[in-house]
């Protein structure tokens, strides 16, 4: 009980899962946010995309261990964002029908 009125103070609504949806919403736009700056910081160290990255730097070819951790990185970070896009137009989609009941 002490988490749901804890949610109640944090992200008030009219319904708990609204107020659920909201906390999710804010969450996910952070961690978007946050893989987006890391896809930024490689696509201007590099100027080219991930996958052109890695078929000019990894595919087929010798590379250095930073290369391929710089390749994952970048790879997760853009796949995250993808993600997080998803996550967030669900929830986007379920407050606004949420909104369209009250």
């Amino acid at each position: 009980i002490a988490l749901l009125e804890s949610l109640k103070r944090i992200e008030p609504a009219e319904d708990i899962n609204e107020s659920l949806a909201r906390v999710l919403k804010a969450q996910a736009e952070e961690k978007r946010k946050s893989f987006q700056s890391l896809a930024n910081y490689y696509q201007r160290r590099y100027g080219i995309t991930p996958e052109e990255f890695y078929a000019s730097r990894i595919e087929g070819k010798e590379h250095s261990w930073e290369e391929e951790e710089s390749y994952f990185d970048w790879i997760t970070a853009v796949q995250m964002i993808e993600e997080m896009d998803e996550i967030i137009g669900m929830l986007e989609e379920m407050l606004a029908i949420r909104s369209d009941v009250y």
